[in-house]
């Protein structure tokens, strides 16, 4: 019984560590693929590339979204990521993607950990 509890004492507290920050590659719905690294902890997750853009999965489409914000939360904005080398290959204007600031997300990480405590 005392294995039992030590051993659910530390798979908790794993699950409380920060996301590791290694780069990894991920596919989009059409085939096309990018790389991006874990950000974020318990509170607020996502993948941030190297050209900076933020991005959460759709599950609706299958394919990782610029990240917007909606209600104090990270939300898919329903604008698929697509990495540069590609959209120079395409001739539709990529302006309208989301873009958020370091403080916007210093901002949603302060108000995701006042939930997660809130509703404790």
């Amino acid at each position: 019984m005392k294995l039992f509890t030590l051993f659910a004492l530390f798979t908790t507290s794993l699950l409380a560590a920060p996301a590791l920050g290694i780069w990894h590659t991920y596919t989009q719905s059409d085939g096309t693929t990018f790389t991006a690294k874990p950000q974020g902890n318990e509170y607020l997750h996502f993948l941030k590339t190297k050209e900076g853009a933020i991005l959460l999965y759709n599950p609706k489409t299958k394919n990782f979204d610029y990240a917007t914000v909606q209600n104090d939360r990270l939300t898919p904005s329903n604008i698929p990521y697509m990495p540069k080398e590609k959209k120079l290959r395409k001739s539709a204007s990529f302006s309208n993607k989301p873009t958020l600031t370091p403080k916007q997300l210093e901002e949603l990480y302060k108000k995701a950990k006042e939930r997660f405590h809130h509703h404790r």
